[in-house]
C-alpha cells in the first residue's frame, strides 16, 4: 500500500490540464527517447505508444579525505546499475511512466579494514508526464513531469514514498538537428525541506547523420541538508546515439565528476554505459 499524500493533487492537476490543452500529436515518426544522458526531453510518447528505455551503467568513485581530518578514511566505491524506464502513452500529450533500477554495490576502505558488498532495488519512481507547449520563438517545448519515488525503502510489504521528484523540461531547436535541453528537478522529501534537493541538466545535442547523434552535457544537484553543508556536485558526461529503425535506437556514453561531498572530503568518480531505447505502437 502506497502511503497517503497531498501531492495526489499534482497528478489530478496534470490529468486535467492534458485533456484540456491543445490536443495536438505528440507521436514522432523516428523514436524519441531519455537517453543517452541525464535529460529529459519535453515530449511525451503520443498515445497508444508503449516505449522502452533501458541501459547497464558501471561507475566508480574514490573519496579522499585530508590527513589531518579527525575523521581521516579513503573510500572506493564501483556500482553496476540496470536501468529501466517503462512509458505509455494514455493521450497526445500525456503518459505515466515508471522508473526502476537495480544496483550491484560494492564499497571499501583503501586499506581494506572495510569493505561491504551488497545489490538493491536503487529506484523505483512512478508517475506521469505532460506536453505543456511548442517551441515559439524563444519560448521553448515544455514539459512537466511528476514522480514518486519509492525505490530502496520496501518494508513489511508496504511501498512507503519517500519523495517527490518534480520536472520542467524545456528544449529548443536551435537550428536544423541541434538542440538544446534544460531540465529543473526539486526533489522534495517528506522528511521536510532540510532533506531535499534540487538537480539540474543542461544538455546540448547534434544529430550529424540521419542515423548518428552526438550530446554533451552538464549536471549536478544542490543539497538543502545542513549536515552536508549545502554541498553543491556537478559533473559532465557525453555519449553518441545510433538510431536502427524509426522504433529502435542504441546509445553509449560516459562521464566524470570531481567534486567536494563533505568538509575536507573530495570524491572523484566516473561513469561509463551503454543503452537501448524501442517502442510498441500498440495504437496510432
Amino acid at each position: 500500500m502506497i502511503k497517503k499524500l497531498p501531492f495526489r493533487s499534482i497528478f489530478f492537476l496534470l490529468f486535467i490540464l492534458a485533456f484540456t490543452g491543445f490536443v495536438e500529436a505528440q507521436f514522432n515518426e523516428t523514436i524519441r527517447t531519455g537517453r543517452p544522458g541525464q535529460s529529459i526531453n519535453p515530449f511525451t510518447t503520443g498515445k497508444g505508444v508503449l516505449q522502452f528505455q533501458q541501459g547497464y551503467v558501471f561507475d566508480k568513485s574514490e573519496s579522499k579525505t585530508e590527513p589531518n581530518r579527525l575523521t581521516f578514511m579513503n573510500v572506493l566505491a564501483e556500482n553496476s546499475t540496470f536501468e529501466n524506464v517503462i512509458r505509455y502513452g494514455i493521450a497526445e500529450r500525456i503518459e505515466i511512466n515508471a522508473a526502476i533500477d537495480y544496483k550491484w554495490n560494492y564499497v571499501k576502505t583503501d586499506d581494506s579494514t572495510f569493505a561491504v558488498r551488497q545489490n538493491y532495488l536503487n529506484t523505483l519512481d512512478i508517475g506521469g508526464r505532460m506536453h505543456i507547449s511548442d517551441q515559439n520563438a524563444f519560448w521553448p517545448n515544455t514539459a512537466l513531469q511528476v514522480r514518486l519515488g519509492m525505490g530502496q525503502y520496501f518494508e513489511g510489504g508496504d511501498f512507503e514514498v519517500k519523495d517527490v521528484k518534480v520536472t520542467g523540461a524545456f528544449g529548443w531547436d536551435l537550428w536544423e538537428n541541434h538542440g538544446l535541453t534544460i531540465n529543473l528537478i526539486p526533489i522534495i522529501n517528506i522528511d521536510g525541506i532540510e532533506s531535499s534537493r534540487m538537480n539540474y541538466t543542461l544538455a546540448y545535442s547534434w544529430n550529424f547523420t540521419d542515423k548518428w547523434g552526438v550530446f554533451i552535457e552538464n549536471y549536478g544537484t544542490l543539497y538543502f541538508d545542513p549536515i552536508i553543508n549545502n554541498t553543491f556536485d556537478t559533473y559532465l558526461d557525453g555519449g553518441f546515439s545510433y538510431l536502427v529503425n524509426n522504433n529502435v535506437q542504441l546509445d553509449v556514453l560516459g562521464g566524470y565528476g570531481s567534486n567536494q561531498i563533505s568538509d575536507g572530503t573530495t570524491q572523484k568518480s566516473f561513469f561509463v554505459g551503454v543503452g537501448i531505447s524501442w517502442r510498441i505502437l500498440t495504437a496510432k
